[in-house]
């Protein structure tokens, strides 16, 4: 049986949506991609975990797809599994400064529940586009704050598909960098301060027309794609 069959039966049996030969432009910022092999967007850690290890089985690349920003898939598509977390998009506060989020969440969502709540920091994240994990992965942030600081914990797949839970001392957040790359992050703990929100949807809207006054909001981009040098800034060296 060719492997396509094989795959196919394995994700029909484990009742996984996916799609065959989609077109991934509908999926990125930049508006821009060919067809994906498969596209599939598993429910749960555990669906995630079990098509990793179908991945390895079969010999199949994985590419991962989050909120499709800082991302260029090229005409030609990608010939492999394109894992969309999406659906991992819970949410959930325990009142008390504790949230649990799903990896799909959007990141400017999170921001404006948090803020709805009561809860202020992440406005520091206002106008980042992209996912929840994407923001960790790379530990979003700007002059404000990052959110590295807030995350206490997280559930992580490995490349062999097997699931851990990752406390705060394993966790390494650096500038727009951080060691939760090597994994595929499923889920993450914040812990959240209460404070004023007033003065918090003020910095909120700041840096929303900081972003209205310098970049493209009104074109298909991803943001801010540079990173800063020591002492430097990268627009500015680019303008000169």
């Amino acid at each position: 049986m060719a492997v396509d069959e094989t795959f196919d039966a394995i994700l029909q049996a484990g009742r996984f949506a996916f799609k065959m030969r989609e077109p991934l432009a509908a999926y990125t910022t930049f508006k821009l991609g060919g067809p994906a092999r498969y596209l599939v967007e598993p429910r749960t850690t555990e669906e995630l975990s079990t098509l990793v290890k179908a991945c390895r089985r079969f010999h199949l690349p994985l590419f991962l797809l989050g909120g499709g920003s800082n991302l260029l898939v090229r005409d030609e598509g990608v010939d492999g599994v394109v894992i969309r977390l999406a659906s991992l998009d819970r949410f959930a506060d325990d009142g008390n400064g504790h949230v649990g989020v799903g990896a799909g969440y959007s990141l400017t969502r999170l921001v404006k529940e948090s803020l709805d709540r009561g809860y202020v920091g992440l406005e520091s994240l206002a106008g980042i586009p992209g996912t929840v994990a994407g923001a960790a992965i790379m530990n979003a942030g700007g002059k404000y704050g990052e959110i590295g600081q807030y995350i206490v914990s997280a559930t992580v797949v490995d490349t062999d598909g097997d699931i851990h839970p990752l406390a705060g001392g394993e966790m390494l957040f650096e500038y727009r960098r951080s060691n939760l790359r090597k994994f595929i992050l499923t889920d993450l703990q914040l812990k959240l301060n209460r404070g004023d929100t007033e003065r918090a949807r003020e910095l909120y809207r700041k840096i929303m027309e900081e972003k209205r006054t310098t970049q493209p909001l009104g074109e298909h981009n991803a943001g801010c794609v540079f990173k800063n040098p020591p002492g430097l800034k990268t627009g500015k060296l680019i303008d000169e």
